[in-house]
């Protein structure tokens, strides 16, 4: 059995327990642990909920969830008993400290529950058990219990945040390795052009869920296995940079294949086994790189460990019978809650977003009158689990001049109902091809050039994430302003605003005007709109 308990007097970190592993029996503390477990699956359900929901869906980022789960349980399982605490453990102040911290993340998940926000209660789920075990076993678990509930986050969708500059990395190392081999190739934005055809290297390309993989089994190795920190800090780097390179090359390997095959091959749409084939031979090398790590003669002086760094299970004190008395009161914040919450909800009605039936783009401009069928070739986006809608398609009487304007409106949103996930797209990719986007000259506001695939007909899309009744261009920063709007604003409303008008042949200058005019002069009107749909809604 292996300890975290940090040495006073040694580099390191891990204990070795030469005890058999058949001649254990299970000790008492586990009894009152799986309680705690057990009681966490039971009030936290509706995140469990959301999270199976993400698990299941082995293609995306966060497949792997369920094994996570089961590791923690068997690694929780596996560093029992838990003695006394050492070094910062053993501080007086410490229990009583996390205890006030664990109320407090309790009562936020509560919160976040109420407005709807997934991911603040994904988050504070690890660290509610955590505190409450420690509470439970004692200090000696701040640092035996920290590896094995710590690994949840892996299978926690808190990683989105990378995306962006994971997607970054990925278009330079693709950029590079086109010039390598003599590929000619136009990058702008996340969009790679080749003669043969446009590749997007979108969040799914991101190398996410093999850098999640990597982590988590260099972690997991290392607690296991490793002793020094110096060779976990170069188990775990190394386990980064094989999941980098290996989805850099995944990614510009499928580029280049499209390239002599004049995106004949199948590979093209259908990549993931391809990628996921890459990453297994990669880690063949990692495993041995790991395993000599393991067998380094440096590294043998941790396994030796002083007579008082292993633990034994004594008898538990009233004063801990005290703290796990405080760990089921914790409890009792979101329970009781969602109980009364439960007895007083009403069934959810959205109120409709309603927006003027003429609108204009300047302050003595053509005026744009909303008709009643929408435009069959303009764009729209892909959006899934929205609360309200509002589909509004204007003409200029005059000058025949068309415009679009979608709003996509999440007045609570849960899982499969949010406005950053991965299943939503800002235009249907077997009906539009993307030529162009770049910075709008309106503060949050992106441009997006598209062109029709069958037609040819090309189309300026102007849009932007509205969270909280502030504007944003890319994902990352609307997760960010979604947490900012919800604790300094109370709004969970998040809102994706998509305008757009056809061009004039090749040239999208009259189209982008238009579009910008309408903005300046009728923003504060649509977050208004916007602002009245979400809170009629609450």
């Amino acid at each position: 059995m292996s300890s975290h308990d940090p040495a006073p007097d040694t580099e390191s970190a891990h204990v070795v327990d030469s005890t058999p592993l058949q001649d254990r029996t299970l000790p008492a503390q586990a009894w009152p642990v799986a309680i705690w477990l057990a009681l966490c699956g039971i009030v936290f359900a509706p995140t469990w909920l959301s999270l199976f929901g993400k698990w299941v869906e082995l293609d995306q980022s966060y497949g792997h969830g369920f094994l996570v789960l089961a590791l923690t349980l068997w690694l929780i399982i596996r560093a029992l008993p838990v003695g006394p605490g050492r070094g910062l453990a053993a501080l007086p102040l410490m229990t009583p400290a996390l205890a006030f911290a664990t109320a407090g993340a309790a009562a936020l998940w509560t919160l976040a529950w109420l407005t709807g926000v997934e991911f603040v209660q994904q988050l504070l789920v690890p660290a509610i058990i955590y505190g409450g075990l420690v509470l439970i076993l004692g200090a000696g678990a701040l640092y035996r219990m920290s590896v094995p509930v710590g690994i949840l986050y892996f299978a926690m969708p808190v990683w989105d945040y990378l995306n962006y500059p994971l997607q970054w990395l990925t278009t330079k190392a693709s950029e590079f390795a086109l010039w390598a081999i003599n590929i000619e190739a136009d990058i702008y934005g996340f969009f790679v052009k080749i003669p043969q055809g446009t590749f997007e290297v979108a969040g799914g390309c991101s190398g996410l869920r093999y850098l999640l993989v990597s982590l988590l089994l260099g972690i997991l190795y290392a607690h296991l296995y490793l002793d020094k920190r110096q060779q976990i800090v170069k188990l775990i780097l190394s386990a980064i940079l094989v999941s980098l390179i290996t989805n850099w090359v995944r990614v510009a390997a499928i580029i280049a294949i499209g390239y002599y095959t004049d995106m004949q091959s199948p590979l093209i749409q259908d990549h993931d086994n391809f990628g996921w084939y890459l990453y297994a031979g990669a880690m063949i090398p990692w495993f041995w790189y790991a395993r000599r790590l393991e067998s380094d003669p440096a590294s043998a002086t941790g396994a030796a460990a002083s007579p008082d760094a292993v633990s034994t299970e004594t008898e538990t004190p009233v004063r801990r019978w005290l703290w796990i008395a405080v760990a089921a009161v914790i409890l009792c914040i979101p329970a009781g809650t969602q109980l009364m919450h439960g007895m007083t909800a009403k069934a959810n009605e959205f109120a409709p977003i309603v927006m003027p039936g003429e609108l204009s783009t300047n302050a003595g401009g053509e005026p744009w009158t909303r008709i009643a069928f929408r435009f069959p070739d303009a764009p729209r986006a892909e959006m899934k689990g929205f609360t309200q809608k509002y589909e509004g398609s204007y003409v200029a009487l005059e000058s025949k001049q068309q415009m679009t304007i979608d709003i996509y409106l999440y007045s609570r949103e849960e899982h499969r109902a949010e406005l950053i996930q991965y299943n939503n797209s800002l235009f249907d990719g077997r009906l539009w091809r993307p030529l162009d986007t770049y910075a709008a000259e309106l503060p949050g506001f992106q441009w997006l050039e598209l062109e029709h695939r069958g037609s040819g007909e090309r189309s300026a899309v102007l849009y932007s994430y509205v969270i909280g009744g502030s504007f944003y261009t890319g994902g990352v920063s609307a997760k960010i302003g979604q947490l900012e709007s919800l604790f300094l604003k109370g709004r969970s409303d998040a809102a994706l605003l998509y305008s757009s008008a056809p061009c004039a042949e090749a040239d999208c200058a009259a189209a982008r005007q238009t579009l910008l005019g309408l903005m300046q002069t009728q923003l504060s009107d649509i977050e208004s709109a916007i602002f009245k749909a979400y809170s009629d809604s609450h």
